[in-house]
């Protein structure tokens, strides 16, 4: 008997250039890549992905984006892998959480939930240095926006607000919801080098999140915490229509 048609969903199509950076996170997952190892060079790595050379920039510009190179001039120049993960175990839950499939709506209720306690938590417990840190950690998320309409920093500020905690396993949890994130933003076009005006306006939404956490800490306002979690769930659901 042949199947039913409504047993099968829609594949979504993934950018060629998406794959080579899954392709290196693989690489950095397994070990075979470590902090400090050299890419060969743009031609090589053309080559070996059988890819054009603007689609391995585009793939390269998202993994310095994302901070896991950096790009250096000169003779000895070329793209450096970054420490990038300090639990890959981690980084392999993320990717089969997203094998399995799961929607922003379920992202969200993770979001309002599970990191609100970690977001009130930090609140309790940030002392002025540590919210100095958050400030510093916001004027690079802002000069990265200024120049390419998007930052890495966004994730960096979740981790660091997971620190002023002081509790390891909400750190650990912390870094997991944040891979996960990564991942589903990546799998929904959202990237940090300001692709389009939807991505533009995510970017600028997750700013004004980092500015609204500061403020909370602050003045040991809880209210304005919760409006900053409902202004991330809002800026999420804006990419539903990317959802199969």
């Amino acid at each position: 008997m042949m199947a039913s048609m409504a047993e099968f969903k829609p594949v979504k199509t993934t950018k060629t250039s998406d794959l080579v950076v899954e392709a290196v996170w693989e690489l950095l997952r397994t070990g075979e890549l470590k902090p400090g190892d050299k890419l060969p060079s743009e031609r090589e790595l053309a080559k070996r992905f059988q890819i054009s050379i603007t689609t391995l920039r585009e793939a390269l510009q998202k993994l310095e984006s994302y901070g896991h190179i950096t790009k250096k001039r000169g003779q000895y120049g070329g793209s450096i892998i970054l420490d990038v993960s300090r639990n890959p175990e981690l980084d392999v839950v993320a990717k089969k959480m997203l094998l399995k499939g799961f929607s922003i709506d379920n992202l969200n209720e993770v979001l309002l939930r599970i990191w609100k306690t970690i977001n009130t938590t930090a609140l309790e417990r940030a002392t002025p240095e540590q919210i100095e840190n958050l400030e510093g950690i916001l004027k690079r998320q802002i000069n990265d926006f200024n120049a390419h309409k998007g930052s890495v920093q966004g994730w960096a500020f979740m981790m660091e607000v997971a620190k002023i905690t002081d509790n390891p396993i909400m750190e650990v949890i912390a870094e997991l919801i944040t891979l996960i994130l990564m991942r589903k933003e990546v799998s929904l076009g959202i990237d940090d080098v300001g692709s389009n005006e939807k991505v533009h306006a995510y970017n600028e939404k997750c700013i004004l999140y980092s500015q609204m956490v500061i403020d909370a800490f602050t003045k040991k306002d809880i209210t304005i915490l919760d409006q900053a979690e409902v202004e991330t769930t809002l800026a999420l659901e804006e990419f539903k229509t990317e959802e199969r």
